[in-house]
């Protein structure tokens, strides 16, 4: 699992020692965001799913989500490109980084 850093407006994050640039807000559900970042090291797109978790059972939760994306390999399953998990006060974010696909999700 890699380290988080700041979140800021047009800013940067740290995940598994790699910086990803903040490039838009993609969408947002009930209890996470995707964000569009572009990787410092390597300049592709990718999806940031940042998922709140208000307990336990919500970071639990979340390290599945990230170990079913890791234990399937398959065409029609997203990959997992990191993951980690960042305190935030007594709250807690899961970060599914996560390829991106120009032509939408397959809600739209």
């Amino acid at each position: 699992m890699g380290h988080a850093l700041c979140v800021c407006s047009r800013g940067t994050v740290i995940i598994d020692n790699k910086r990803y640039l903040f490039i838009q807000k993609l969408g947002e559900g009930g209890f996470s965001y995707v964000d569009l970042v572009e990787g410092l090291h390597d300049g592709h797109f990718y999806a940031l799913k940042r998922i709140l978790c208000h307990e336990q059972q919500d970071r639990e939760e979340a390290q599945r989500e990230a170990d079913m994306h890791r234990l399937f390999h398959h065409p029609n399953i997203l990959r997992l490109v990191a993951y980690c998990l960042r305190e935030r006060g007594t709250k807690h974010e899961a970060w599914l980084l996560l390829p991106f696909f120009k032509r939408g999700t397959l809600w739209n």
